[in-house]
């Protein structure tokens, strides 16, 4: 029994860990793309319909308290916090060992997000504004 190209998928698969990383990349990237020229419809695509933002101000930040459900909602709330200016930048980070965002005014560290993903999708998004959790970021 001969098997030919028959296994050539498995040789040229990437595991399964490597194909998830990618995704989240890839979100990642949409999301931040979207967020550095406020385009809601854009953040709305990248989010699972029933998305969950969680957003830490430490209560030292403006910034809602309760979980906002939804994806609408959500894109809403990430949009209305993350207003791009002149002075703003985004990139693709390693946070806790998965691709985030962290955003930037006048190269200060000013918000990180974290996501994880259902399918191809943000589903639980946790952005992180808290100054004191944010300091180590903007060590000299």
């Amino acid at each position: 029994m001969t098997y030919g190209d028959s296994w050539s998928w498995f040789r040229k698969s990437a595991p399964a860990g490597q194909r998830a990383a990618r995704r989240q990349s890839t979100v990642a990237e949409t999301l931040r793309a979207s967020l550095s020229i406020a385009d809601r419809a854009g953040v709305e695509r990248a989010l699972h319909r029933e998305a969950t933002l969680l957003v830490d101000g430490g209560g030292r930040v403006n910034a809602p308290i309760q979980p906002i459900r939804g994806r609408q909602a959500a894109a809403v709330a990430l949009c209305g916090l993350l207003k791009p200016t002149a002075a703003s930048t985004s990139t693709i980070a390693a946070v806790n060992g998965s691709p985030s965002i962290v955003f930037r005014e006048a190269g200060k560290v000013i918000a990180v997000l974290a996501l994880r993903l259902h399918g191809r999708k943000a589903s639980e998004v946790w952005l992180v504004v808290n100054p004191d959790k944010l300091r180590h970021w903007n060590r000299a």
